[in-house]
């Protein structure tokens, strides 16, 4: 009885694994395409004659999984061909590659599990990713220091990109729960300097009101600007001064 073990490594790169009654062949453009060997059938030439087969699609069509819908047959190998190809790649024996934690993998987990159980389940493995909740908390962070400035969707924009710089997450790609830590103290900084820019601002426009627009004395402008850049650079102050207690807590819950 022949049987088709599908299987993925590393999420995207599949592994076919053909049980024969008992021994395991597996599809070698698979294997190969993992060891990064660039010529499949030269590599197979070197095989000894019982370490290598093919695979009559016509017989079994579920094995033409990703291939040409005219090929014929599939070039197999077992495993004794498979710890051929694993030995003569110099990849697969440096700890830290691709190759080397397929060789792990297979010899390791999916060899010993099949034979034992005849199939593989991958170990679940937990979840990094944010939370709905998570989220939620993110989004509202940021919502709060984008609304000091006037621009708060240009504001919003400059935060969001801020925080995938300085956590390394290029777009489209999702920031995972590693990077909570440095993304809490970069709004903290963030949020900081945008109430001071909003205390800043409102002091300015209260003295603008009182003096310029309700006396119509354009002077005193010049002065009140400089003042305002004088307060809104007055950063060193603003590090020192404790959060709002709102904002706190939601650092506190989004790292929790």
């Amino acid at each position: 009885m022949t049987n088709l073990i599908n299987l993925s490594f590393e999420t995207s790169q599949q592994i076919r694994i053909i049980d024969q009654n008992g021994e395991f062949w597996f599809v070698a453009n698979d294997v190969c395409g993992i060891l990064e060997v660039q010529n499949t059938t030269q590599a197979l030439q070197s095989l000894d004659d019982d370490e290598k087969s093919k695979l009559d699609t016509t017989s079994s069509p579920m094995f033409n999984i990703g291939l040409d819908h005219r090929a014929r047959e599939i070039n197999i190998i077992n495993e004794s061909g498979l710890y051929t190809l694993i030995l003569r790649s110099r990849k697969a024996m440096e700890k830290g590659t691709v190759q080397h934690k397929f060789r792990k993998w297979v010899t390791s987990e999916v060899l010993p599990s099949i034979r034992k159980t005849g199939q593989y389940t991958a170990p679940t493995v937990q979840s990094n990713t944010l939370s709905d909740t998570d989220w939620s908390n993110l989004k509202r962070l940021v919502w709060l220091c984008e609304n000091n400035f006037k621009m708060q969707k240009s504001a919003g924009h400059a935060i969001w990109a801020r925080l995938r710089a300085v956590t390394g997450v290029k777009s489209p790609k999702k920031f995972s729960r590693e990077h909570l830590p440095i993304i809490a103290s970069e709004l903290e900084r963030i949020f900081r300097m945008s109430e001071q820019y909003s205390r800043a601002m409102q002091a300015t426009e209260r003295l603008i009101i009182r003096n310029v627009l309700k006396y119509g004395d354009d002077e005193p402008m010049e002065f009140f600007l400089l003042e305002m850049v004088e307060k809104a650079t007055d950063y060193n102050q603003a590090k020192a001064e404790r959060l709002p207690a709102f904002f706190g807590k939601e650092l506190l819950e989004l790292v929790a």
